[in-house]
């Protein structure tokens, strides 16, 4: 089952490259084989913008 997942890893506009390195240095840490980098799409920003802080 573990082989099935697959992490997608999507920075927003607010990320920086510190944040960025912090979620690979987890993935390394969890053993998370499967993983990919991708944009955030305006779909994610709408989805991100009605989340309480």
């Amino acid at each position: 089952m573990a082989d099935d997942f697959v992490l997608i890893i999507k920075p927003s506009d607010e990320s920086t490259f510190q944040n960025f390195v912090e979620v690979m240095d987890e993935v390394t840490i969890n053993n998370v084989t499967h993983y990919y980098t991708s944009e955030t799409g305006e779909t994610d920003r709408k989805y991100l913008l009605h989340q309480p802080n």
